[in-house]
């Protein structure tokens, strides 16, 4: 569910999700999860260790919500728990960076119940990427709280359809041997003004350039031009896998592609992945754009299905917007 830059335009949001692209590069397993960490120990800071006080940083820190000021305890405690998370007290334990900033720790993820769940949720829609009902225009107000984080988050309206029974054909060019090794000139040349999202999509090149996936098979979450399947084959990967609304013609021996129902039904066969790649794709989970059915917790579903097919030990680049907590429904969040 990957925008192009026909349809959306030049966003300047992402400039802060490729930054965050290069720092959110994290191993993620079953005992290791992005941000989430299990273990607690931070695999990017290496500090002397020394016992929190009474007083730490979740208090300390404050971030403007659309309640106004609140601090990242409160947030933890009214977001975050409501929704399913956990957190560890950081008060009398050695502090690091990791355990004051990231004391979250994911509840147990049934993948059993992930994949039928969701599909529970797209057989009561009636938005699917192979038929013309729009999305809808406004958040049911039932919904509203689920969507917005309990008031948390800033509600704005704006409107595109994307449903790809919408879409002209000419959008969709067959990915071939010939497409990718254009891509990979621009790579060798640091040719970034062509791609999709201009000089954005260095921050998914160099993530693949440090953490190589070389002769790893992956999946990319959402895409219509293979400039991430390009950079990940660029880089070594042995095959890589698209899971994307719009239907694909893929005439490249080391690409594939699932749509997205069929690989909810089939999980079984894509789990074990060795690396998965989404970048601008998340955060439009939910909200019907692209023919996914519309659900308020759509992105943290979409998560948890990445958690699934993720091997343990296996590596999850992400891109992600950055800013005020807002959806701008149906575009994103």
């Amino acid at each position: 569910m990957t925008t192009t830059p026909t349809s959306r335009g030049y966003f300047l949001y992402i400039l802060i999700a490729c930054l965050l692209f290069c720092l959110i590069i994290v191993l993620f397993s079953r005992e290791n999860a992005p941000v989430l960490f299990k273990n607690g120990q931070s695999q990017f800071f290496k500090t002397t260790s020394k016992l929190c006080p009474k007083q730490t940083l979740l208090n300390g820190i404050i971030y403007e919500t659309a309640k106004g000021a609140m601090t990242y305890g409160e947030i933890l405690q009214q977001v975050y728990e409501p929704f399913g998370y956990e957190y560890d007290e950081v008060e009398g334990k050695n502090c690091t960076p990791n355990s004051i900033l990231f004391p979250l720790k994911y509840k147990n993820i049934q993948c059993s119940k992930v994949f039928p769940d969701w599909m529970d949720v797209q057989l009561r829609s009636n938005i699917t990427a192979d038929t013309k009902v729009p999305p809808p225009k406004e958040i049911k107000e039932s919904e509203k709280d689920l969507y917005l984080l309990n008031g948390f988050a800033r509600l704005r309206s704006r409107y595109i359809n994307e449903i790809p029974a919408n879409l002209p054909k000419r959008i969709l060019e067959p990915w071939t041997t010939d497409v990718i090794k254009a891509y990979f000139g621009y790579y060798d040349n640091s040719n970034w003004g062509v791609l999709p999202y201009s000089g954005e999509c260095a921050a998914a090149f160099f993530a693949l350039k440090h953490f190589k996936p070389t002769g790893l098979t992956g999946m990319v979450i959402g895409s219509q031009t293979p400039w991430v399947e390009a950079i990940a084959l660029y880089h070594g990967a042995a095959k890589v896998i698209t899971a994307e609304y719009a239907p694909l013609t893929i005439q490249h021996p080391q690409l594939d592609y699932v749509h997205p129902i069929e690989m909810v039904k089939n999980w079984e066969k894509y789990a074990g992945m060795d690396f998965v790649v989404s970048f601008s794709s998340i955060e439009h989970s939910g909200l019907a754009r692209y023919g996914d059915p519309p659900d308020p917790i759509g992105d943290l579903r979409e998560l948890s299905k990445i958690f699934c097919l993720l091997k343990q030990g296996g590596l999850l680049y992400i891109g992600l917007p950055s800013g005020p907590d807002t959806v701008e429904y149906n575009v994103h969040r």
